[in-house]
């Protein structure tokens, strides 16, 4: 029976490579949820300036909250985007992670389907090698009792 001699190395690393794709999963997560609030700020600015723009006339004080209030939004929309970006980039380091894990397991499953391909051929030849040699038997008793049978 084939017994492959990294076996445990080879679950070790599925195991390494599934808490990676966890791992970009909660990342993609995260960054969506992110992206989502980074649009939301958007359209709540734009809806701002649109209210601004039909509203026809705004007293001093009425400038001055839209002036604060799109100041504070165009803050807040700056902020998210930076955490936008520093997701995108626990993202990306993610799935580089995830490619690395995949390419080790894939390695070690071609190590492991040489092996046994290597094993599955022995084995065969040695099966051969029993048959060769009971053909082989038998065919020199079938000659000794021919000889006999002839003296």
């Amino acid at each position: 029976m084939f017994k492959f001699s990294l076996e445990s190395l080879l679950r070790l690393n599925e195991q390494f490579e599934e808490q990676a794709k966890n791992k970009l999963g909660e990342a993609t997560k995260r960054l969506n949820q992110e992206i989502s609030a980074y649009e939301s700020l958007n359209q709540e600015l734009n809806a701002l300036y649109d209210g601004l723009r039909k509203t026809s006339s705004l007293d001093s004080a009425g400038l001055q909250h839209f002036h604060n209030y799109s100041r504070l939004l165009n803050m807040n929309r700056v902020q998210q985007l930076l955490v936008v970006e520093k997701l995108r980039q626990e993202a990306g380091l993610a799935k580089a992670e995830l490619i690395a894990r995949k390419q080790e397991v894939q390695k070690l499953v071609r190590l492991k389907e040489k092996g046994r391909l290597k094993y599955d051929l022995l084995e065969r030849r040695t099966e051969q090698k029993n048959l060769d040699e009971i053909a082989l038997g038998q065919f020199v008793r079938q000659n000794m009792s021919q000889r006999r049978e002839s003296l």
